[in-house]
């Protein structure tokens, strides 16, 4: 399963990469975004691209059917964020957020994890 932490300054398309990279390995995948402090229009702008990039995937059905049960949390804090996902323990955490290398070393439970 993936992780991805992003908040605003978060660019949509690499969110929507990132959680699409878990989510065609199959449609039980796991794929979990934990949006810090997002507006609707953040939100709607990772949805746009979720979409526009699964289109163009070979595997579009899978895709779809892994989003379908994916699931987004929406915290206000970094420090909520963190808590999340070391409850979760994801395999793949990605770290989306602004000055992300600060955060590793508040990661207790990740198989793996990217900044940036």
């Amino acid at each position: 399963e993936v992780l991805v932490v992003a908040d605003r300054d978060a660019n949509p398309a690499f969110v929507a990469s990132d959680l699409l990279s878990q989510a065609e390995h199959g449609i039980d995948s796991q794929v979990v975004l934990v949006g810090v402090d997002l507006d609707q229009e953040h939100i709607q702008a990772i949805d746009e691209e979720l979409h526009n990039q699964a289109v163009a995937l070979p595997r579009v059905d899978i895709v779809r059917g892994s989003i379908a049960h994916s699931v987004t949390v929406l915290v206000k804090t970094v420090d909520e964020a963190m808590r999340i996902s070391n409850e979760y323990a994801p395999e793949h955490l990605i770290l989306q957020v602004k000055d992300a290398p600060r955060l590793v070393d508040k990661v207790v439970n990740a198989g793996s994890v990217f900044t940036g």
